[in-house]
């Protein structure tokens, strides 16, 4: 195989795990193989501060944290060139950690701040005549619960297999993980924090998560600026440290979240899928000299690497782009859940 596919397989096997078939990992390579896909490029460009989103290497840095793709690059290095999909490299993203602690360190980091709103927070912010502290309580237990609501539906929902009775044919925006015994319609990604594929059935929840958290973040530091201020004194020397552990918490959240959120906002105003970014479906270079554009799918390996950070989104390549309003009525308001929706719109 040629060294130039090794990126594509380590993007399509970042949600596979031990147990793949080798039938599906022959289609992995197959796909990779494909001369006009721009994923067929090795991309070794700079490594990205994940947070900064400055440049498209740190975009995609952020899309692999979502996702847990992260690659050790000395597996990549060593791998042999294969003769057959038996004989390729075992390709698997690197895990610090057993991936299932990831939700539950999300759940008990949530947990711990609730309780810390609950006990410290509302009573400071009635005593500064924000309200009855049992109002204030109502109001941070309704978020906190609409928040778990929604990572146990998108995490535990069919992401959007196609059923079993539709014709076995070629869905548009649909994708074929090793993890889910059939493909998934409008696949947008795989995200470890959930450990579920985001797609038809969830998406819309995965971005109303988003959004929960942002207001969480946002009213939180605010919060928790204001009463360190409000309260700064030596006689509440404890309750001041756990309001700055918290705005540490949150900071270091929303160090992480902020990324993320505006990708998948530029993902939904632009009808485009995290997994088409992926595949640079929609982008092009622009050549200053002749002022024309090339598709990144018809540069050479060198040049696609070289030109990794200046790749330009061209809405007329992405047939589903129908403008921003019209992008976000259509996320919003097809319905999805019918047996015949094939998630092509």
């Amino acid at each position: 195989m040629d060294p130039s596919c090794l990126h594509a397989l380590r993007e399509a096997h970042s949600d596979s795990d031990e147990s793949t078939h080798a039938g599906e990992y022959t289609q992995d390579v197959e796909s990779a193989m494909k001369p006009d896909s721009p994923s067929s490029r090795t991309h070794r460009g700079g490594q990205g501060h994940r947070g900064r989103c400055r440049t498209r290497s740190d975009v995609r840095e952020v899309l692999r944290f979502m996702e847990g793709a992260e690659v050790q690059e000395e597996e990549e290095d060593e791998a042999a060139s294969p003769t057959s999909p038996s004989e390729a490299p075992s390709i698997a993203p690197r895990t610090d950690v057993d991936p299932r602690l990831l939700p539950v360190g999300l759940v008990a980091s949530l947990i711990l701040s609730a309780t810390c709103w609950l006990c410290i927070q509302c009573p400071l912010m009635s005593a500064q005549g924000m309200g009855p502290v049992y109002l204030l309580r109502c109001g941070v237990v309704a978020l906190f619960l609409l928040a778990f609501g929604l990572m146990a539906f998108t995490g535990a929902v069919d992401p959007g297999m196609v059923p079993e009775e539709l014709p076995d044919r070629p869905m548009e925006r649909s994708y074929k993980s090793s993890q889910f015994p059939r493909r998934i319609r409008r696949y947008d990604h795989y995200c470890r924090w959930l450990l579920n594929g985001i797609g038809l059935h969830n998406h819309r929840e995965f971005f109303m998560l988003l959004m929960i958290f942002t207001v969480m973040v946002a009213g939180g530091s605010i919060v928790d600026a204001w009463l360190l201020a409000a309260f700064w004194s030596l006689e509440h020397s404890a309750t001041e440290s756990l309001l700055a552990a918290h705005l540490v918490y949150l900071a270091i959240f929303g160090y992480n979240l902020i990324p993320i959120v505006r990708l998948h906002v530029t993902f939904v105003s632009r009808n485009e899928l995290a997994n088409e970014w992926k595949e640079d479906e929609n982008y092009v270079v622009d050549d200053l000299e002749t002022g024309t554009s090339v598709w990144v799918g018809d540069l050479d390996t060198d040049e696609f690497n070289e030109k990794f950070d200046s790749f330009r989104y061209d809405p007329t390549r992405n047939r589903w782009d129908k403008g921003c309003p019209t992008n976000c009525f259509l996320f919003w308001f097809v319905p999805r859940w019918d047996k015949d929706q094939t998630g092509e719109f």
